[in-house]
């Protein structure tokens, strides 16, 4: 099996950050980095709270990026089903729970882009949560 390696690279103000998907070209894996945080279950309800519309609001705003994020790592459809996903969180510190880390707008956005035909349990079969200590949060997607 032949691997192909696609870089791209994003210059932000702070640091340059790098952007890769490693997808096999028999299909088996794609891994896809999100450089960005998402909202725990305990912020989203927190600011709910206060804020009837905050929710809709920020799974809106994550969706926008996650679209951009896969039109720009050229993301290609997933053709064979189920699926298995295995999300890395790469956080800074241990604060927080691993169970209030969500993926729903990723998955959503995948599906409108129709890089996933559903995320129903037909389509998806396992969905691992993995904590990684690192020096700056963001999210590695591995699909297989």
């Amino acid at each position: 099996m032949r691997n192909l390696l696609i870089y791209s690279s994003i210059h932000c103000s702070t640091s340059p950050t790098m952007f890769f998907l490693w997808y096999n070209k028999y299909g088996d894996k794609m891994k896809i980095i999100f450089d960005y945080e998402f909202d725990s279950w305990n912020k989203t309800i927190a600011k709910c709270r206060a804020n009837y519309y905050y929710a809709n609001a920020q799974k809106k705003k994550e969706m926008e990026y996650v679209k951009w994020e896969l039109i720009k790592q050229k993301i290609q459809p997933i053709k064979e089903y189920p699926i298995k996903i295995t999300c890395y969180w790469h956080r800074k510190t241990k604060q927080g729970d691993i169970d209030n880390l969500s993926i729903k707008s990723i998955l959503d956005q995948m599906q409108k882009s129709g890089i996933l035909k559903n995320d129903n349990l037909n389509c998806i079969t396992e969905i691992h949560h993995i904590y990684i200590q690192d020096t700056k949060n963001y999210l590695e997607m591995e699909i297989c």
